[in-house]
């Protein structure tokens, strides 16, 4: 899994800046979970789901060494997300599961839920529910910070998504400066106790 992940062959220019990015994105999207989930549910939205998911749907531009900033690219990423198959329901119902498969041998899907007498696939409702409603959340939010031209209300917005850890900027008369820098430069650093690309099924 490992070595599926630090992968950087289909990223053709620029590969090492955009294993980074991606990196980072892994990390924001986990600190997204720890701050917006309880404790029932977090406990199983696991890392390497969202790992996978991040990783397959992370997509630079192939052509070129330059990548977009980190908040344009995980909007780009989590839109990505939601347009894919991961998060579904029956036909006519509500009852979302999430499922994600690993993208190695013995490719089963990590979000298996307990039923009588053994797992099957997909999350339990209470968490696929959860998990598509945050992340629409999430996608909307990240919409609106792109949109704002303020950066302390960027940095409200995404402090919010985040956590204290991200820092709201103090108010000063040269607040113009957009937070894309501060997700780029800092953020980083900031949610790096989110951890890196880990492939534990845990928090």
């Amino acid at each position: 899994m490992i070595e599926w992940i630090d992968s950087v062959d289909e990223y053709v220019l620029g590969s090492t800046s955009k294993r980074k990015q991606l990196k980072r994105l892994i990390r924001y999207i986990k600190r997204w979970r720890d701050v917006n989930f309880n404790e029932d549910v977090k406990k199983k939205i696991f890392s390497i789901g969202l790992t996978v998911m991040v990783k397959e749907q992370y997509s630079p531009n192939s052509f070129s060494s330059e990548v977009d900033d980190d908040l344009k690219a995980l909007k780009k990423t989590v839109d990505s997300i939601l347009e894919e198959n991961y998060i579904r329901a029956p036909f006519r119902t509500s009852d979302y599961r999430l499922h994600v498969r690993l993208p190695k041998q013995p490719k089963r899907d990590v979000f298996q839920h307990k039923i009588d007498g053994g797992r099957a696939d997909g999350s339990d409702l209470n968490v696929g529910m959860q998990f598509r409603n945050k992340l629409l959340k999430l996608q909307s939010e990240l919409q609106s910070t792109l949109d704002e031209k303020d950066e302390i209300k960027q940095c409200k917005i995404l402090n919010k998504l985040f956590g204290d850890d991200f820092e709201i900027p103090k108010q000063d008369n040269n607040s113009s400066t957009k937070a894309t820098s501060t997700i780029t430069s800092g953020g980083a650093a900031l949610l790096s106790s989110a951890g890196a690309s880990g492939t534990s099924q845990g928090a």
